[in-house]
């Protein structure tokens, strides 16, 4: 490109595009025009009929999603099938912005209506290059600035086609899409990994927490004793949930936490939560105060996420959302803890679940359930188990997140020519 024609491109950032770059648009390489998907209501999993691919059946990742899959059946469905090098973007709603770059081993898919379909020349941009341009700051910056011009979120074909994508010379494409192919073949195998370690858990939870399965003692010898059977209430120093009071929010107060702040076992404190007075906490906790090793349950909206209060560095409280457990003798936190984390938990608690508009358990309720209780010692050879399970999850958890940002950095300077590919042939 002549130097004079890269400083038509506008703004100073654009200007800074390597001499052998285009500015493009993403009409322009294109075959043919770009269309919106089928208007079909989804029918029940066929291997008969062709899959149906709509918003929610793309992750955020950008893959198709087999965990719901639905078939379509209507007689223009031939008209909407992907094809191997098609790109879909979603057009509206709050993933407007998100794509989908076909790949043939997903099998037949048909798009549906709220998904507009691209294919783009490979003479001029590889589609592969284009879903990972799709990922970069750049884009998604675009798509907050255009999706919002009307109010609500939604972009369309025309908007979409007026997509400026920063362009290099195809084996330069090429390059970059091999080299973060990598990583994404990286992340995709460390993601199969946690898939795999929690399906271990899951087993585990299901065979250890029923007693279907017996550990050794420290003395190596199996454990035989007989369980028992207990009622929440009858293994509680304390069952109390969080207030139920209208407290003035303050600028500098006392963190008030919600169902919210309950996430993978941990309770969390976040700078911009609400916050109440002094005066408020003191009467709110006039008759208890919260613990270390104190668990806790979310009860009402999202309910039966749990955590165990792993350290208290500052006062917080809860609002009602959140039910506070203190247990006596019979029963260790951790051991408890994985019991509230099952999914024989989750779903005694949702048969507990009254039927208002937002989903909830009474404590009245909470303290009926009746659980398994082996002994003491038994109780913690399980929770040792599957904490180093969790354990083992959460070590996963956290190279997916470093394989992410290492990704995304390489995204933002090998996307924008700050860092050039050499020996391209």
């Amino acid at each position: 490109m002549h130097p004079q024609n890269r400083r038509k491109m506008g703004s100073k950032k654009q200007s800074e595009l390597p001499i052998e770059w285009e500015l493009k648009i993403l009409s322009a390489c294109c075959i043919g025009k770009s269309s919106y998907g089928i208007n079909a209501g989804a029918v029940e999993f066929s291997s008969e009929l062709p899959r149906y691919l709509r918003i929610t059946d793309i992750d955020d990742s950008g893959n198709f999603s087999n965990d719901k899959m639905v078939s379509v059946c209507n007689e223009q469905s031939e008209n909407f099938i992907l094809e191997d090098g098609d790109i879909v973007f979603v057009r509206t709603g709050a993933t407007v912005g998100k794509t989908y770059l076909y790949n043939p081993k997903d099998g037949i898919l048909v798009y549906a209506g709220f998904l507009i379909k691209f294919k783009t020349d490979p003479n001029k941009l590889l589609s592969k290059y284009l879903s990972l341009f799709t990922q970069s700051n750049t884009y998604w910056n675009w798509v907050k600035t255009v999706s919002m011009r009307s109010g609500q979120p939604g972009i369309n074909a025309e908007e979409y086609g007026e997509l400026k994508i920063p362009l290099p010379p195809l084996p330069e494409q090429r390059a970059i899409a091999n080299i973060l192919s990598t990583w994404d073949t990286a992340i995709q195998t460390t993601q199969a990994l946690i898939a795999q370690k929690e399906q271990e858990k899951k087993w585990l939870m299901q065979n250890l927490l029923t007693g279907k399965l017996r550990l050794r003692s420290a003395s190596n010898e199996k454990f035989s004793g007989e369980w028992k059977v207990e009622s929440l209430k009858n293994i509680c120093l304390l069952i109390k949930d969080g207030t139920h009071g209208t407290h003035l929010e303050v600028e500098n107060g006392i963190p008030l936490l919600s169902a919210k702040d309950i996430f993978d076992g941990n309770v969390l404190i976040p700078e911009n939560c609400r916050k109440i007075s002094s005066t408020d906490f003191n009467q709110i906790h006039k008759n208890y105060k919260i613990l270390v090793g104190d668990i806790v349950l979310t009860i009402v909206g999202t309910i039966g996420r749990a955590a165990i209060v792993k350290q208290i560095n500052q006062k917080f409280t809860f609002q009602r959302s959140v039910c506070v457990f203190r247990l006596n003798e019979k029963a260790i936190s951790t051991y408890v803890y994985q019991l509230f984390t099952s999914e024989w938990f989750t779903h005694i608690l949702n048969k507990k679940s009254n039927a208002s508009a937002q989903a909830g358990v009474y404590l009245g309720e909470l303290e009926k359930i009746r659980i398994r209780l082996p002994s003491i010692d038994e109780q913690t050879a399980i929770a040792q188990v599957l904490q180093t399970a969790d354990k083992e999850i959460e070590l996963l958890k956290t190279i997916l997140e470093q394989q992410k940002l290492q990704k995304k950095g390489l995204m933002q300077v090998l996307l924008t020519g700050k860092i050039r590919i050499k020996n391209l042939n």
